[in-house]
């Protein structure tokens, strides 16, 4: 592909509808601007509508220079915290995690979410064959897949370092717990682990599906928890968005604007209070409160994030301070479905110079050859109304509960 092709390629890529929109918001500025004149002349120049204007361009000034912060919008986060929460519920006893874990997908479950993410892995021998935790599990989780989805994570490791094979990572997928129903739990499998610099986001990882492939088969993808997790909450993902195709495609992956921790305080819950309805004290017991009251709102439509806060082994340096796994990957699905994701940045400033040149050429001859000044508040406006209607109607969209088994 040569770099004429890759830099226009976005262009042949977006739709009639943006196209439609463009010519529509075009004309609708030139109609405001045609208008505003005539009201002007009429008036006189320092008319009650002139001063509007002026106010009115203050007023996008200052939109366009607003401080602005991202908020949490598609998941809400279950906590494990044996330290705050509930203590003896942790990694350190798997099996009777397992029925513990259980009941709170159960309690999700019962709250209607969008899908449910379970950032663990669970290995096939941990426990005995005949373990009963082992089995409620699995029940609990095919029961609730012919409702919606449960996407449960994989775990890769490395069978020898990269230098014993010709420089090449020998990952393979560590061998697994099968929840059911068959038909659907290929598809709600994903790999949990993270990149190395755990500011980019990966997409999808070139892995074995066992050690023995590793010598005599060949690589698998699969994709990872964040980007099986967006697709499943927006099934026209990569259709929408060609960009997340090509990157995905290459290999690459992107840097993303972080959430700080503090930013899912609305959208958090520890374990107890989705078992109780309410946080219970240390000393107390969830079984005795199972079902007392409703689980929080929050996890309503939205894709739950169940991950256990371990300081050990799954605590991690970002950006914004350090940060539990979960919370890592609550991070990637936001940015997925937010479109805050940053992909090759010099063909973003090519376009960008390009478009700044453009325009400026354009509007130099419309006033030298025309002789026609056009005033940018009425094409701002415009413009941040269009925005401003698109994150509406795209909030809207993705808030709508979806049927079940989607």
């Amino acid at each position: 592909m040569t770099w004429e092709t890759r830099l226009f390629a976005p262009l042949r890529q977006l739709g009639l509808r943006f196209w439609v929109t463009f010519v529509l918001a075009c004309l609708i500025a030139e109609g405001a601007e045609i208008g505003f004149e005539h009201l002007r002349e009429a008036d006189g120049s320092h008319s009650g509508l002139s001063e509007s204007l002026v106010t009115v361009s203050g007023l996008y000034q200052r939109i366009l220079t607003a401080e602005r912060h991202p908020v949490v919008r598609f998941t809400a986060v279950v906590e494990i915290d044996p330290d705050k929460d509930l203590p003896g519920i942790s990694a350190a006893n798997v099996c009777a995690e397992r029925d513990f874990l259980a009941h709170l997908l159960t309690r999700i479950e019962a709250a209607n979410p969008a899908v449910i993410v379970i950032d663990k892995y669970f290995g096939r021998t941990t426990c005995t064959a005949d373990d009963p935790a082992t089995k409620a599990l699995a029940r609990t989780v095919e029961t609730i897949r012919h409702n919606r989805p449960v996407l449960v994570g994989l775990r890769t490791r490395d069978l020898a370092p990269a230098a014993e094979h010709g420089g090449k990572a020998s990952a393979f997928i560590e061998e697994s717990l099968a929840f059911g129903p068959a038909d659907l739990a290929a598809s709600q499998e994903a790999i949990v682990n993270i990149a190395l610099d755990n500011r980019r986001l990966p997409l999808q990882w070139r892995v074995y599906s066992s050690p023995d492939s590793v010598s005599q088969g060949t690589p698998v993808v699969r994709d990872t928890l964040a980007l099986a997790a967006a697709k499943l909450y927006e099934p026209q993902l990569l259709v929408d968005h060609p960009q997340l195709q090509e990157l995905i495609a290459t290999g690459s992956q992107p840097f993303i604007g972080f959430l700080e921790q503090r930013q899912f305080d609305r959208s958090h819950a520890y374990a107890s209070e989705v078992l109780c309805g309410r946080h219970v004290p240390r000393d107390g017991d969830w079984r005795s409160c199972l079902g007392e009251r409703a689980p929080p709102a929050v996890l309503a439509h939205r894709i739950v994030v169940v991950g256990e806060h371990d300081t050990d082994r799954d605590e991690h340096p970002t950006i914004v301070g350090r940060m539990p796994g979960f919370y890592l990957q609550a991070n990637y699905i936001e940015a997925l479905l937010d479109d805050r994701y940053y992909y090759q940045a010099w063909r973003a400033a090519v376009m960008i110079a390009g478009l700044l040149l453009g325009s400026s050429l354009l509007l130099y001859l419309i006033v030298m050859h025309l002789h026609v000044y056009i005033d940018p508040a009425p094409i701002g406006i415009t413009a941040v109304l269009i925005k401003v209607l698109h994150l509406i109607y795209g909030f809207v969209h993705r808030s709508v509960p979806r049927p079940a088994g989607v």
